[in-house]
């Protein structure tokens, strides 16, 4: 019990208060059981010599005394450990402000409060960073970063497993522009905390702008080997990598982000983005050559070049659109139909379409099906659909 509350004392700083009282009862216990009282028992009487009688009367004094040493060294010791939790109860209050501040994303009270406030004991707050460490984001946030470097140079032996020393030295170092120190501690804090993305993004960019870039896919692709969930990670890999003229790289992985996160809308973005980047520009000419033609009303022209961008790109709706269209122009019901229907396959169902399928419904005679269309587009707020459904399916 001695060794684990001395350890755990500086191990898991949270729960000092128990630990505390667990070294107390281990003392306590230690004292009863070191001196045991003499009793006589009625029932047991025995004579003594007067060897022993001798002996007693010397012994008498020594025990005195020795009760005396330990009662004096348990009441120092109680007032000791008294004070320390009073100390670490001062700090717990500055920690909870810290705490709250942090959870409400807003550090904007000044940083004297903290610096003069906190007792030289514990040294180390709740979370396992150094009290100068919490401290740090403070003066961080007034841009106060040559006094983060001073506060945090004499910290590394506080937490040597935590982190956040190295990382905010490499931010005040950075906002120096002390760049090549600030490179340094954020590969201290990457050795110590790998899947940190906030340092990760930090350490990898100081490395580009130090001419290290060959280096940046690799410690990302790590990252995201161990982390598939953090949209940020990905978007800034995929940036990177298109940049360096790997998109089909990018493009892997921001696929397999679109499966993963499919809701996020920054991750939608970037999956259009890479996807026309790689699928759809090397075939932008054939496009180009479609539209054309379909503004110029030239609709059996552009045909063959809208079948084409769809076989190569088979994922561009709008191009499915404009097919749709010129079917329609062109006498093509049939074809219009089917076009439409593998366009609403592909997920969207746009309104102005469902009332183009009903247009060419109604024409090859099927007149029930196509009011239902109508009725659809009309419940849409499509004002052709509005036409259509008093046109030619109320009495």
């Amino acid at each position: 019990m001695l060794f684990y509350s001395f350890d755990a004392f500086f191990n898991f700083p949270i729960d000092r208060p128990e630990i505390q009282m667990l070294f107390a009862l281990f003392v306590a216990v230690g004292i009863a059981t070191a001196l045991k009282p003499v009793q006589d028992a009625e029932d047991e009487k025995q004579t003594a010599t007067a060897y022993e009688l001798e002996a007693g009367k010397e012994n008498s004094p020594r025990r005195a005394i020795l009760a005396r040493i330990l009662s004096g060294l348990f009441i120092l010791l109680m007032l000791g450990s008294a004070y320390v939790l009073y100390l670490n109860f001062e700090s717990s209050k500055l920690q909870r402000v810290i705490y709250q501040d942090i959870m409400r994303g807003q550090l904007d009270r000044e940083p004297e409060v903290f610096l003069d406030e906190f007792p030289d004991i514990p040294n180390v707050s709740i979370w396992g960073e150094s009290i100068n460490a919490t401290i740090a984001r403070y003066l961080l946030e007034e841009e106060r970063y040559d006094e983060v470097v001073d506060l945090l140079m004499d910290d590394r032996d506080v937490n040597p497993f935590d982190g956040r020393r190295e990382f905010f030295m490499a931010m005040a170092f950075n906002n120096m522009g002390n760049k090549d120190s600030a490179l340094i501690y954020s590969e201290k804090a990457y050795a110590v905390k790998p899947h940190y993305f906030r340092n990760v993004h930090l350490m990898t960019t100081l490395m580009q702008e130090l001419g290290r870039t060959d280096e940046v896919a690799l410690i990302l692709e790590a990252f995201l080997a161990h982390d598939n969930s953090d949209v940020n990670a990905y978007l800034y890999t995929t940036s990177f990598l298109h940049r360096q003229g790997d998109t089909e790289r990018a493009w892997q992985h921001i696929d397999t982000a679109y499966q993963r996160l499919s809701r996020d809308e920054r991750i939608q973005q970037q999956h259009t983005f890479l996807q026309n980047q790689l699928f759809v520009l090397p075939h932008q000419h054939i496009f180009q050559r479609a539209a054309e033609y379909y503004n110029n009303q030239q609709y059996a022209e552009a045909l063959p070049y809208l079948e084409e961008f769809i076989e190569k790109t088979p994922f561009q709706q709008t191009a499915y659109r404009m097919r749709a269209f010129s079917h329609y122009h062109l006498g093509m019901h049939e074809d219009c139909i089917a076009g439409i229907n593998e366009i609403f396959e592909l997920g969207e169902r746009d309104p102005s379409l469902v009332n183009l399928r009903g247009v060419c419904l109604r024409a090859l005679g099927d007149h029930e099906a196509a009011c239902e269309d109508f009725r659809e587009a009309m419940e849409a707020g499509v004002q052709s659909g509005i036409t259509n459904y008093r046109n030619f399916c109320t009495p």
